[in-house]
C-alpha cells in the first residue's frame, strides 16, 4: 500500500464531495461559507500531519 497515494485519493474525494455539496456559484460564494472552509482547513491539516508521520517513519 503507498500511504501517501491512498491519502491523496481520500482528500481528493473529500473535496469532490464538498464542491458538490455546496451550493456556492462561483469562488466568491465559496469563500463566504466558513462551514465549508473549516472542512477544507481540517481535512488538509489532517492530511499534513499524517504525510509527516509518514516521512518520519520512513527515515526510521
Amino acid at each position: 500500500m503507498n500511504l501517501k497515494k491512498e491519502l491523496t485519493k481520500l482528500v481528493e474525494k473529500e473535496v469532490e464531495d464538498i464542491k458538490e455539496k455546496n451550493k456556492a456559484k462561483n469562488i466568491g460564494e465559496l469563500i463566504k461559507d466558513e462551514s465549508t472552509i473549516s472542512t477544507l482547513k481540517n481535512i488538509y491539516d489532517t492530511r499534513d500531519l499524517l504525510l509527516e508521520l509518514y516521512d518520519i517513519d520512513e527515515e526510521s
